[in-house]
């Protein structure tokens, strides 16, 4: 074969060769984007129901602190009553 044709077809095979790997690294690299962002999401909506399940407790919380208040202020207004 002559030499040009030889340096020819290697130099088309490696563009192909590169473009070849580079759309399969490229479909990888999507396939690892979505995973790490469903990862992330996933992770943000375990905070979120942890985060919404804490304020339900310290709001259960308050309300029975609320209501001990004002259990006390209703008997120390009838003791202050019947005096």
């Amino acid at each position: 074969m002559d030499t040009p044709i030889v340096i020819l077809l290697c130099v088309v095979s490696c563009i192909i060769g590169a473009a070849i790997g580079g759309f399969i690294l490229f479909k990888q690299g999507i396939k690892y984007r979505k995973k790490t962002a469903e990862a992330q999401i996933g992770s943000a909506e375990e905070e979120a129901q942890r985060i919404l399940k804490d304020a339900g407790k310290e709001a259960e919380s308050l309300k029975k602190a609320a209501l001990v208040e004002a259990k006390d202020e209703i008997h120390k207004s009838r003791s202050e009553a019947e005096k």
